[in-house]
């Protein structure tokens, strides 16, 4: 007998302040805020969609966090980068 597992780790990562958890909050249908201060560190939640569970994984995008994010990657996540194309690619 196949056990179906509908849990799956969301990793939202990118520069800061490109709107990893605007979109976070915007998937779980929570109010609008402007006055969202940046993440620090890394933001664990949850949010589900339709019969699957996604444990969300909201990480601070400013580069002194850029090392130490790497320790929680995994190979078993679905990844979301944000990026802010008006400011280019460098």
């Amino acid at each position: 007998q196949q056990l179906t597992v509908r849990e799956l780790r969301l990793m939202l990562v990118g520069p800061a302040a490109v709107g990893k958890t605007s979109l976070l909050r915007c998937l779980r249908q929570e109010a609008h805020s402007f006055a969202l201060l940046s993440t620090d560190g890394v933001d664990l939640g949850w949010l589900r969609l339709d019969d699957v569970l996604y444990h969300s994984w909201d990480f601070g995008g400013q580069a002194v966090y850029a090392y130490s994010h790497q320790l929680f990657f995994s190979a078993h996540a679905l990844y979301l980068l944000l990026v802010d194309l008006s400011l280019g690619l460098a």
